[in-house]
């Protein structure tokens, strides 16, 4: 028995896995660079590297995989059972002179976590994305 104050908090490990992103089209309709985006409650997990997007092939390839390592307690499970992950798909835009690549969000899919904590494992093959609109700064919406 471990004395008080030496407990060891245990954690869990989630690996996020994703293979491929399906009906992604740039935002000019040519060839494009893209990568996902992982989240957990606005905390970033992981960024696959940038793709290249084919306008002829509407999906790519990502085969990126991630950790979510999170303590083992209440509160912790009450986070997984009541936020999801985020997936976001972005599109790496072209520098224009001096600026830095610009980064436009192509679509989202959102994984919900409380089949894991119900002993279900969750395969999502695919995640298909939609254009994603913002307008004039508000939140992202898509269709």
């Amino acid at each position: 028995m471990e004395a008080p104050g030496n407990t060891k908090r245990h954690s869990m490990s989630i690996k996020i896995h994703i293979n491929r992103g399906n009906d992604l089209q740039s935002k000019k309709g040519d060839s494009f660079q893209s990568l996902v985006r992982v989240e957990f409650d606005g905390t970033l997990l992981g960024e696959s590297d940038e793709k290249q997007g084919n306008p002829m092939q509407d999906f790519i390839d990502y085969k990126f995989t991630c950790i979510f390592r999170c303590p083992n307690d209440a509160q912790a499970l009450s986070d997984i059972a009541q936020k999801p992950i985020v997936l976001t798909v972005i599109e790496v835009l072209a520098e224009e002179k001096n600026d830095e690549p610009r980064q436009v969000p192509l679509g989202q899919a959102v994984v919900d976590l409380l089949p894991l904590l119900q002993g279900t494992a969750i395969a999502i093959r695919s995640f298909h994305t939609r254009s994603v609109r913002s307008d004039k700064g508000s939140h992202l919406a898509s269709s």
